[in-house]
């Protein structure tokens, strides 16, 4: 949370994060949220559907699934690139709705045709060149059910020391 007090009438900006871990299928999580100090609490519902191979999604396909920018002493990733394909048998609009713009820049087409892939572009900045971070880029399809898909976007920055435990981060990513 950016701020620990807010006016009456104000907003604050709260970031959840959601770790499937290893479950597969639907998942919920119910994370309290506790509005006063008089102990007005609610529960939200974040609900979704955790997909073992993420090339068995529809309509869309992404590649790579997970967006990894590393910083060493001698390589700096501040660029990446990745692909939307497009398995079903229509045109599909896709719209960025949610990604943090202060720690990087996105270049997305706003269409993908049948049978066809696009790329996307995403550029560190500000925030994003200082600071290892786990975020995320949501984006809406404008498919019959408006599907949503995120893709997980994380930078590290290492040390000398910390680059050889870094190399296989996770064994079951194919990147």
């Amino acid at each position: 949370m950016e701020r620990t007090e807010i006016a009456v009438g104000d907003s604050v900006k709260l970031e959840i994060y959601f770790s499937t871990s290893t479950y597969r299928g639907t998942i919920v999580k119910r994370p309290k949220i506790c509005v006063d100090r008089d102990s007005l609490c609610r529960y939200i519902e974040l609900r979704t559907n955790v997909v073992a191979k993420p090339d068995s999604t529809y309509p869309l396909v992404i590649s790579p699934y997970r967006l990894m920018l590393m910083k060493t002493d001698s390589v700096d990733i501040t660029y990446i690139e990745f692909h939307i394909s497009n398995r079903s048998d229509t045109s599909i609009f896709i719209r960025p709705i949610d990604y943090p713009k202060d720690y990087f820049e996105l270049l997305l087409p706003p269409e993908t045709v049948p049978d066809s892939s696009i790329s996307g572009h995403l550029t560190l900045n500000g925030l994003g060149l200082q600071n290892s971070f786990n975020k995320s880029l949501t984006f809406e399809c404008d498919d019959a059910v408006q599907s949503r898909f995120t893709i997980p976007i994380v930078r590290q920055i290492l040390g000398q020391g910390e680059v050889n435990a870094a190399i296989n981060l996770d064994p079951e990513c194919p990147e």
